[in-house]
């Protein structure tokens, strides 16, 4: 473990190379120096190149400056950085220009997905992000000489939730940056993680390759933890799951906006079909079919032209825009976003069902459904997009199946089959994407 200022680095790995504790406290001592100086609010934007982007954000906390996640976030946020820090951890301080540079009393600038439409910046502030490390600590326990596998980007909010784990706890981060999707599985069965992260797409890859071959079974029961996030679990991958390992698929719930992490499943906290309890702290309820949140690390507000504009109710509460229940024992079940519904005759069908239904057919690998309002159309029209597995199946057999899947009541669907799903970096289904090969066609 390697501790600078307020830090605890973990041991780190970037592409599975070690990464030298010398070299983490030289590129944390040059980055301070650097930024010395700089006014109390002060934006910095970091380099998503590890370890430097990595190193940098805890050094501009230490500061109390603010760090941005993500290249297009600053354009969001209508702002200009004071500095700008390379991949070798050079600090290059900005001339000013035009827009504003400071944002006093926060500590981070992170875009949320774009998944249901134009991607905002989000404020936290300090203590929001010092909560929901600790809160997330508290739930899954991490202990010294464990390592956690990611092979997510840090630039998102999950991915940056975890890393905190590695900064504050000096818990071991073996991080998969240059080729995830190549890497991460290999990774897994060689180095032996302690825990992964992963959103649904990535634990599809993983489950198909563990059917192949026994050594990536196996490396998936070692894990003590096999966290999922950053979207809706479907129930076809729960069941996918327990036909080829033994291990609990520790599903959690969150949104850039919340900090991001609102409940969490863990080994001591479980129910399947749900993604666990609020974590400690957190406070969740349901109005009128939405989940709304209260907890210490929802955001400041969303930025735009440089203001803080606050999204939470007067008493704090955040609307979250996705649908869910909350159990008699406390756990949170998460339907799918609000905006996402399919409305059809008076009938009310989530997307994610739709998907799980077409997941289930034999022949099929993936899905995705979108709704689109038609010119000179009465009514949505439901159109699902199917990836079908290699295997040979016929193609007509496969639509009359895939038909035959469908929920009555849906109404007429048209059918199209695609070799890959289009995806955001975040690792979601862009449904954005979806929607514009339907204009496109029509």
């Amino acid at each position: 473990m390697t501790e600078t200022g307020t830090a605890r680095f973990g041991p780190l790995w970037v592409d599975g190379v070690r990464v030298a504790e010398t070299e983490l406290t030289s590129l944390a001592a040059v980055i301070h120096r650097g930024l010395r100086g700089l006014p109390s609010g002060s934006v910095v934007q970091l380099p998503a190149e590890p370890p430097v982007g990595l190193v940098a954000r805890t050094v501009v906390g230490e500061l109390d400056l603010v760090h941005v996640l993500g290249e297009d976030t600053l354009a969001y946020a209508g702002m200009d950085a004071a500095a700008l820090i390379d991949a070798d951890g050079v600090v290059h301080r900005r001339a000013p220009g035009l827009r504003p540079r400071r944002l006093p009393g926060t500590a981070r600038l992170a875009a949320t997905s774009g998944s249901t439409g134009h991607p905002e910046a989000v404020a936290h502030g300090r203590e929001a992000i010092t909560f929901q490390a600790s809160a997330l600590q508290e739930r899954l326990r991490f202990e010294a000489g464990e390592v956690m596998l990611l092979p997510l980007q840090t630039a998102h909010a999950y991915g940056a939730s975890v890393v905190e784990l590695w900064s504050r706890y000096g818990v071991g981060l073996m991080l998969e940056h240059t080729s995830p999707l190549r890497t991460f599985i290999p990774r897994l069965v060689e180095h032996k993680p302690s825990s992964v992260d992963l959103v649904p797409s990535m634990l599809a890859m993983l489950l198909s390759a563990a059917r192949r071959d026994d050594a990536v079974a196996a490396g998936i029961d070692r894990l003590r933890l096999l966290n999922v996030g950053g979207d809706v679990l479907p129930p076809s991958l729960v069941e996918a799951a327990r036909a080829v390992c033994d291990q609990r698929l520790l599903d959690g719930y969150g949104l850039t906006e919340a900090g991001p992490n609102v409940a969490v499943n863990c080994p001591e906290f479980y129910r399947e079909g749900t993604v666990g309890r609020p974590l400690p702290g957190v406070r969740v309820r349901i109005d009128d079919g939405q989940i709304m949140v209260s907890s210490p690390s929802v955001l400041l507000g969303y930025v735009r032209d440089g203001n803080v504009v606050p999204q939470t109710d007067a008493d704090g509460w955040l609307a979250t825009g996705d649908l869910g229940s909350v159990d008699d024992q406390g756990y949170l079940k998460v339907v799918g976003r609000r905006k996402e519904v399919i409305i059809v005759h008076g009938r009310t069908f989530a997307p994610i069902a739709v998907e799980d239904a077409l997941r289930a057919v034999p022949g099929v690998d993936d899905a995705g459904v979108v709704a689109v309002r038609e010119e000179h159309a009465t009514r949505d029209r439901v159109h699902a997009f199917v990836r079908a597995e290699s295997n040979g199946t016929d193609a007509d057999e496969l639509r009359r199946r895939c038909v035959e899947a469908l929920p009555s009541g849906l109404g007429p669907v048209r059918l199209r089959f695609v070799d890959e799903l289009p995806l955001l970096p975040s690792g979601k289904l862009d449904r954005n994407a979806l929607r514009e090969v339907v204009r496109a066609c029509t």
